[in-house]
């Protein structure tokens, strides 16, 4: 055996692919035992389980490994980190230190056997990123920047602990620092944002949009940069409804990088603003041609395959929405896609399944709102669907169905202005529209449900809804860093 035990880790990491779990698990627990360096099998059992989104295996391998190696914090760690992001902040505290008192005794081990320290090091550095995830979780932004400052300390290098820094600073309105923090892991990584787009895509969701125009304006200079920071440009452009430049950009994009998706699914949502469905609908595909499990081209082609009023185009935007959510469960864009498909082919109770949970967390999105808008309209509820286009239309930011949801506005005020006129006349309450069929499409057969149609990923997808969230083995960055993006 090699002294890290690669050669192994790959065999076991095979047999797991193969559907020998055990086998893995045997193979993991031997190469631990040869090299303490190495995670208990528990820990890369369940970070195997969790690429594959099997979340009840992830929490019984957790929870297992916290029994069988009480000397090691790494379970109790990765069980806090779960209970952050499903906001059990007293229990993932209460795990923290639980860890952390083993930690200190591990690390006492340590030095009487140092061994190559790397474990070591992870761990520390695993401890404090959860600490400052629970306190900028919990809004306590100032605790929360302490503790990614002892990460910068121990790892000057760590350019996702600059990227959190950025962000917690940000949030304190320490504009200039923050500035700083992004410029540093742009200097560690030329591939992060520089410092001024950074923090001009947190100023446009933080609704400060003249001074992230003006940041942009200011520094942008039309030179070259990485795919990603220019889509992060035309995204930025799009919300502010400068369609103009965001196409030329988009174009110009096409020609520089001719594989890479990216240009194609731009150039597919400046069509989605500009309800050319069609067009849409070729932009995204020439993207899925180049990387047929991009998140965002399939997102995109469901959404111009459910516009274009044809049945058999409807039923494939359902079948691709369903695909991506499978595969994409944590997202609410996918989430919010696939709900409204539903609601398009007839399938109201699924929708509303899928709709509930994102109005009980107060995940609002201009284009959600104007979804539910649609249904609450259909539903004959005029006086809500008002109320839903104002959220959507209250922001100044643009988005793919502002011109729809104005049209929608214009229909709602003047049956809303009917019915109270009628009221006053009659003296009745109105509730006529309250027994209309379900789905949009009544005169169409209502389309199979995937939720029950026996797709190959439903086991797993079953599992998702029961318990857990994704294992974080690498370092996982402040959500709030990494997860924000303007609004296609």
């Amino acid at each position: 055996m090699d002294t890290l035990g690669e050669e192994e880790l790959l065999e076991g990491i095979d047999a797991y692919m193969n559907g020998q779990a055990d086998k893995a698990y045997e193979i993991f627990q031997a190469v631990h035992e040869n090299n303490p360096e190495i995670a208990p099998p528990g820990i890369l059992i369940a970070f195997l389980y969790s690429n594959s989104q099997q979340y009840y295996h992830v929490r019984k391998y957790l929870e297992e490994t916290v029994e069988q190696y009480p000397d090691d914090p790494e379970a109790l760690y990765q069980l806090a980190g779960i209970a952050i992001q499903e906001e059990r902040y007293l229990e993932s505290r209460l795990l923290i230190e639980q860890g952390n008192k083993i930690l200190a005794q591990y690390q006492k081990k340590r030095e009487k056997n140092p061994g190559s320290g790397v474990r070591l090091e992870y761990l520390s550095n695993l401890s404090l990123r959860l600490q400052a995830n629970l306190a900028e979780h919990r809004e306590k932004y100032a605790e929360a920047e302490q503790f990614v400052r002892q990460i910068i300390t121990n790892q000057p290098k760590n350019e996702t602990a600059y990227l959190s820094l950025g962000y917690l600073l940000f949030r304190q309105n320490k504009i200039t620092e923050a500035r700083e923090a992004f410029d540093k892991a742009h200097e560690l990584n030329s591939e992060q944002m520089p410092g001024w787009l950074r923090l001009a895509v947190f100023q446009e969701q933080n609704n400060e949009t003249a001074e992230a125009q003006r940041l942009v304006d200011e520094n942008f200079t039309g030179v070259s940069l990485p795919p990603e920071q220019q889509a992060a440009i035309i995204n930025l452009y799009l919300k502010w409804n400068r369609m103009v430049q965001a196409n030329e950009m988009a174009e110009t994009m096409q020609t520089e990088y001719p594989e890479h998706p990216l240009p194609w699914i731009l150039l597919g949502q400046i069509a989605l603003y500009h309800s050319q469905f069609k067009v849409a609908e070729e932009n995204f595909r020439k993207a899925l041609l180049l990387e047929p499990e991009n998140y965002e081209a399939n997102n995109g082609i469901a959404l111009a395959l459910s516009d274009q009023n044809n049945k058999a185009k409807l039923i494939q935007a359902r079948n691709i929405a369903h695909e991506n959510y499978l595969r994409y469960p944590d997202s609410l864009e996918a989430t919010a896609t696939y709900a409204w498909i539903l609601f398009l082919s007839g399938q109201k109770d699924d929708s509303d399944a899928l709709f509930s949970p994102i109005l009980e967390k107060g995940e609002m999105t201009s284009t959600i709102a104007y979804y539910l808008a649609e249904i609450a309209n259909y539903r004959g509820n005029p006086n809500l669907a008002q109320n839903l286009l104002d959220v959507a239309l209250g922001q100044e930011c643009n988005f793919p169905k502002k011109i729809a949801a104005q049209e929608l506005l214009k229909i709602v005020q003047g049956e809303f202005t009917d019915e109270n006129e009628e009221s006053e006349t009659s003296g009745e309450d109105e509730t006529s529209n309250s027994s209309k069929d379900e789905g949009l499409q009544t005169d169409e057969e209502v389309i199979p449900d995937p939720l029950t149609s026996g797709s190959p990923d439903q086991a797993n997808h079953q599992e998702q809804e029961n318990s857990g969230k994704q294992l974080s083995q690498e370092t996982p960055p402040l959500p709030s860093v990494e997860n924000a993006r303007p609004e296609k």
